[in-house]
């Protein structure tokens, strides 16, 4: 008796630890790859040699209109004059009301002509930032393997056809400089490929997450040339939906065939302090050159007069492995393994093995827990948000790997736990302690109401009237697996490009079932067939586990439960292994995932305090009202800390700064106080006449202190304005919504002003208030007052100058 326990016990940890390492793998492997030194040849690209060039880079802060931007963008033209190429400045100036913006943008050119071209590659990036980030991995991580790539390709014979390096500019501000590029540039007519690098981290593999449609040829070609391919057709599907732009996005908008390239771990530093050169990982920097040197000499000697009709399905596989195929596939593949299930089926009633009923309770099994366990997550990421409020949830997030491993670990058990019970039926006993322990969890997370206590109560019932009897193993199985099939039907129709992550899990999930029944003689696993479900098992613990991680790094803590859903939909495939596991003592594996994810959970969010690495962000404005030169301390925070209070006050106003944005309902925090003057920005008029039934204005806008941003807004008894800039036209404005104001954002405004030209109808006015900004604190605090302290980092700081003017 002790020998077949051991043996069964041993059994039941070996298939654990085995589904274990396969998932340890699939994470591990996703990795960048292995840093080149600053010593290899030539011809390689040398991440060491790229971020050489970083510290010139991402010094400081460099938004567009600050001195620092326009120090980077000498900088370019210096060390690409040094590289032996000859740098175009595009001064270029951009003008859209429709997105009330406008600005003057430098984007930078080389062009490296090819023997015989066909049309031009063109690699780009931008040498902007946000204005309080550093922005040595968004974007410098692309400025940077830029120039190593061009240095790479200097060194040997030119390519077939021209590449084309783009720095753009103006990219954080409304991909101004690519727009501009696009509009005004004669080269934009060449281009056949675009490839684009961005980082929305600071580490991790460089994704190439976003291509332009019809991507068959190029998802072929990418196939054929990377060298350490990290690409998914889901993230596709998923980008095309979402509101986030890059400088793609222009270009893909008009037709163009692209790659996008960006790497996504650590996305707590995104757009912060924390993207600094010391946070930025060498290795992503690696990964992008990977892409850059090898892509751009592959596109660079074929044709790239190509066109393609469809997309392609593509996705990793084991290692570098990387499979692709077109969305003409999705359809046969999901009918393909439509019969297998059948097949799996038939032979599961004609063996006896399956009974109708049951296979029913089976299927709604699945649904509870597909709902169950990301639910629960979800309460407990409330849970411990509840003690660190507000922006604090940064805390949590740069946690997030531990804290995913935890929500992992309670759902392991989880699912053990509501499997085991439904194989044996389900005792009152155990409703009454799930339905205490979700309203414990309701409770302590905030998040009791009559709709969850309903909810909570309606599944409890359910679970017990359908589950009272044992359920058998196979039905359970199956019925996730019919589960899995509709949704494959559902993906395969609407989200093809996800199709992978359904279609090939229930494909090789159904291969041991199918063994399993055309092989049955007794009710236990031979050796064999427990190999085929682990082997069986390896696309979804590759695929499904790894994309949890990817969906929280890339969404936020606030995710947790829809990237644990993921894991659980691996989970739904695993109940054979699930039954193998706990046959003997049930309750080890179960008591183990729970006690350590109660572990990570704590370790990664008890007493966390912020540091040097990760830095409280907090705001500090100058405010200046020209009209009444009336100063005060704002920020744009929800509460004072130790360091704002000493200028905001303990108890500041909470109110709206009608003075400097009229249209917004945005509350900020406020201390009126008396402060230096600083300079207002000022309007001149050049010109005021009237032609038949139009009042036209010519203006001369300045900002007084060499401002970089400045708002212009305008507001009218006029049923229409036009308005134009230096030698744009005049364009229709548009008011900002629910506001009678009209709105201009002019980023990187000139140092010598603009020229503002206005049409209104006859004898209509026209109020005009500038609101200058320049980004940072003004030069009269003391150096006392602007110290921070280790653990805070700016986050928009700046000094705000408004007056208004009448005309």
């Amino acid at each position: 008796m002790k020998t077949k326990l051991y043996q069964g016990l041993m059994r039941s940890l070996t298939v654990f630890f085995f589904l274990i390492i396969i998932v340890c793998y699939g994470f591990l492997s996703n990795q960048p790859p292995k840093v080149v030194g600053k010593d290899a040849p030539a011809h390689v690209f040398s991440a060491e040699r790229a971020m050489e060039y970083m510290p010139h880079i991402a010094a400081q802060p460099h938004s567009l209109g600050s001195v620092e931007h326009l120090k980077v963008r000498n900088y370019l033209l210096d060390v690409l004059q040094k590289l032996g190429t000859e740098p175009e400045l595009q001064m270029a100036e951009v003008y859209s009301p429709e997105y009330f913006k406008a600005a003057t943008v430098g984007n930078i050119i080389v062009r490296l002509r090819g023997t015989n071209s066909s049309k031009a590659v063109l690699i780009m990036g931008h040498y902007d930032s946000v204005n309080h980030a550093f922005g040595a991995s968004d974007d410098g991580s692309a400025i940077v393997t830029m120039l190593e790539t061009l240095r790479l390709l200097k060194s040997q014979p030119p390519l077939k056809n021209d590449v084309i390096f783009l720095f753009t500019d103006g990219e954080e501000d409304g991909l101004l400089g690519a727009e501009a590029f696009l509009a005004q540039h004669p080269l934009a007519k060449e281009i056949g490929l675009i490839l684009n690098f961005e980082a929305s981290g600071t580490k991790g593999q460089s994704l190439m997450f976003e291509t332009s449609a019809n991507n068959n040829w190029l998802i072929k070609e990418f196939a054929n040339a990377a060298p350490y391919p990290a690409a998914n057709s889901l993230s596709y599907e998923i980008y095309r939906y979402m509101p986030n732009d890059t400088d793609l996005t222009p270009f893909k908008e008009n037709g163009y065939q692209g790659l996008n390239f960006a790497y996504i771990d650590n996305r707590f530093d995104y757009h912060t302090d924390g993207d600094n050169i010391a946070n930025t990982s060498v290795k992503s920097i690696q990964h992008h050159g990977s892409y850059a040197a090898a892509l751009v000499k592959h596109f660079g000697n074929i044709d790239l007069n190509q066109t393609s009709e469809g997309n392609a399905v593509y996705f990793n596989t084991i290692g570098n492995g990387f499979v692709h195929y077109s969305y003409k596939w999705v359809i046969p593949f999901m009918v393909l393994t439509v019969l297998l299930l059948i097949m799996v089926l038939f032979l599961g009633f004609n063996r006896k093995l399956l009974k109708a009923w049951q296979l029913v309770f089976g299927f709604l099994a699945s649904i509870i827990h597909l709902v169950i366990a990301p639910l629960i997550v979800t309460a407990l990421y409330f849970i411990l948000s509840k003690y660190y409020p507000a922006g604090d949830f940064m805390l949590l997030y740069y946690n997030h790997k531990i804290l995913l491993l935890g929500f992992a670990g309670i759902t392991i058990a989880i699912s053990f736990l509501f499997y085991n019970l439904l194989l044996k039926g389900v005792k009152m006993w155990h409703v009454a302690i799930f339905l205490t322990l979700t309203f414990i969890l309701l409770i302590w997370s905030g998040q009791i109401s009559i709709i969850t206590a309903g909810v909570a109560v309606g599944v409890s019932i359910i679970i017990y009237f359908l589950f009272r009897k044992p359920t058998g193993m196979w039905e359970l199985a199956l019925g996730a697996l019919i589960t899995f099939a509709i949704l494959m039907g559902v993906v395969c129709i609407l989200v093809p490009g996800g199709s992978y992550l359904i279609t090939w899990p229930l494909f090789f999930s159904l291969i041991p079932i199918a063994y399993y029944f055309l092989k049955n003689s007794s009710k236990s696993f031979s050796p064999l067939q427990i190999g085929l479900f682990i082997v069986g098992a390896v696309p979804a613990l590759l695929w499904l586990s790894s994309l949890s991680l990817l969906f929280l790094m890339a969404m936020g803590l606030k995710m947790a439960g829809g990237a644990i859903l993921f894991s659980v939909l691996c989970l739904s495939l695993l109940i054979p292994h699930i039954q193998i596991i706990t046959k003997t003592k049930a309750w080890i594996i179960p008591s183990l995932a729970f006690s350590v994810g109660i572990i990570f959970l704590l370790v990664g969010s008890v007493n966390l305090h912020f540091n040097e690495r990760y830095q409280k962000g907090n705001s500090l404005v100058y405010t200046l009202n020209g009209n009444s030169n009336q100063t005060g301390w704002a920020s744009f925070d929800k509460s004072t800390d130790e360091w704002t209070s000493q200028f905001l006050s303990t108890n500041p106003d909470t109110i709206q700064l009608e003075a400097f944005f009229p249209y917004s309902q945005r509350e900020y925090l406020l201390n009126t106080t008396e402060l230096e003057l600083l300079p207002v920005p000022n309007i001149s008029v050049l010109n005021d006449s009237t032609v038949n039934t139009a009042r036209s204005l010519k203006l001369y806008v300045e900002t007084g202190r060499e401002a970089g941003i400045m708002y212009i807004q305008l507001k009218s008894d006029s049923e229409n304005i036009k308005a134009g800039i230096n030698k744009s036209g005049l364009k229709e404005l548009r008011k900002v919504e629910n506001s009678d104001w009209y709105l201009i954002r002019y980023f990187g405004f000139p140092f010598e002003g603009i020229n503002l030209y206005l049409e209104l109808e006859t004898n209509k006015s026209v109020e005009i208030r500038l609101n200058d900004m320049v980004i940072g604190l003004p030069d009269f605090l003391s150096q006392e007052q602007k110290q921070r302290p280790e653990y805070m980092m700016p986050n928009g700081d700046r000094s705000m100058v408004t007056k208004s003017f009448f005309y």
